[in-house]
């Protein structure tokens, strides 16, 4: 399950994202440069909120912070493709990256580090071969959705995968 997890993340990760530059010069009429400058703000800004993320999960557990993250993170991706502008997109960026590519991440992380004890360096191992096997897998198909119904659609189609995940 946290194999799926971290796959789910991939909206908020940068091999996602980057697919979507295009999309924000021509669409939204950003600068490629100001896409990165934003994509590199948001991403400290929004790994900020990983320590409370964290002292949540210790808190509430990881199921409970996996339903929270999941819907937050799916609302997140719908968000984006709502940006129309540079503050769109960096909020979308910055929601994008606390709670996928952080938050989840850290979530799945945990949970595999809590069921694991002997055998713990190998399932962590599993994981990333999980994720990198996703990396490798979905960015295709989601090229594929961008020329078939447009990045806001996308987006939209990610946050509905993402939420039921």
């Amino acid at each position: 399950m946290s194999t799926l997890g971290m796959a789910a993340t991939l909206p908020g990760q940068t091999a996602g994202v980057s697919l979507f530059i295009d999309s924000f010069t021509e669409d939204v009429g950003l600068s490629r440069s100001l896409v990165s400058w934003l994509y590199t703000a948001a991403t400290v800004l929004g790994s900020l909120a990983l320590p409370l993320m964290g002292r949540l999960v210790d808190r509430w557990g990881p199921r409970r912070m996996a339903t929270l993250a999941v819907g937050l993170f799916a609302l997140s991706c719908a968000g984006m493709g709502q940006a129309g502008g540079w503050i769109g997109v960096f909020v979308g960026f910055v929601c994008l990256r606390c709670f996928g590519q952080g938050t989840l991440g850290l979530i799945n992380n945990h949970a595999v580090n809590l069921w694991f004890e002997r055998r713990r360096g190998l399932a962590v191992g599993i994981l990333g071969l999980g994720m990198a096997g996703a990396t490798a897998l979905f960015p295709p198909l989601i090229e594929e959705g961008i020329q078939a119904y447009g990045w806001q659609r996308t987006y939209l189609i990610m946050g509905g995968v993402a939420g039921r995940c």
